[in-house]
């Protein structure tokens, strides 16, 4: 798996739950309370299917850079843009849930 599809993936899907939540904001302004829970967990769904691929994602760069397929300037930046992306998702899940627990790599 090349890591530019993961991240054109993980864009995409990024992409989605922004739609996602923009229906369930519209729910929820026209009190339309279990429209808006279903939406939640699809929230909820993508949220997590979105933090798990960028994980996965995270993999194939440091597997890439250890086989020396990219170059240590290009893991660096697709490093830094799954970083930013994790920590996107880890915002709304804290919109959506508020304090949550705070896993790193370690």
């Amino acid at each position: 798996m090349d890591p530019g599809d993961s991240i054109e993936t993980l864009q995409e899907l990024q992409s989605d739950i922004e739609v996602k939540q923009d229906e369930m904001d519209g729910a929820v302004a026209n009190q339309d309370f279990l429209h808006a829970a279903e939406l939640q967990q699809q929230v909820q769904n993508l949220t997590n299917e979105l933090a798990e691929r960028a994980n996965s994602a995270m993999q194939v760069v440091l597997s890439a850079e250890a086989e020396g397929t990219i170059t240590a300037d290009q893991a660096a930046s697709y490093k830094a843009q799954l970083r930013g992306l994790r920590g996107h998702f880890h915002a709304e899940a804290h919109k959506l849930y508020g304090t949550i627990p705070y896993l790193d790599e370690t």
